[in-house]
């Protein structure tokens, strides 16, 4: 691997858990709201934002159209079309917080029939399976990617009890 790489090879990079030391006590209130597990709510904002190093208008959770503020911002993304992946512009719901992003992202979730399911799981496992299966998102790998992330940083410790 030319040298120049290496720096992505180090999955245990201090913005991993600095990210999750900052979002924990936020992702434990909002399970403790609406049921969503606080292991998935760090890992979907992980994967969505990078970790929170791309993140763009506080929109850590990648939902499209315009807050209930109504800020919206626009910044590149991919989307998956007949199983090609295409680059294009989004539009995503902006924030003030983290907080309020994720107060908005939980509150969709739990007040739309689509992902209904989700909430049959109190593991966060099973609850990004399935709202990975409803398409959360057009990526089919997604539900893969944010068991990946559960397991390997291993957030399903941070779920309340």
């Amino acid at each position: 691997m030319p040298k120049r790489h290496q720096h992505h090879v180090n999955v245990d990079a201090a913005y991993v858990p600095h990210f999750i030391h900052n979002h924990l006590a936020t992702a434990q209130a909002i399970q403790r709201k609406y049921g969503v597990p606080a292991g998935v709510v760090l890992a979907q904002s992980a994967l969505e934002s990078n970790w929170g190093r791309t993140v763009k208008g506080n929109a850590y959770f990648g939902i499209k159209g315009r807050s209930p503020s109504g800020q919206s911002t626009t910044f590149d993304t991919h989307e998956t079309v007949q199983g090609v992946s295409v680059a294009t512009k989004g539009t995503f719901r902006a924030y003030s917080s983290y907080d309020d992003a994720a107060d908005d992202y939980a509150h969709m979730l739990k007040h739309s029939a689509r992902y209904r399911s989700a909430f049959l799981h109190i593991d966060s496992v099973g609850f990004a399976t399935e709202i990975a299966r409803n398409q959360y998102a057009t990526d089919p790998q997604y539900g893969a990617k944010l068991i990946s992330i559960i397991r390997s940083r291993h957030l399903d410790q941070y779920d309340v009890r």
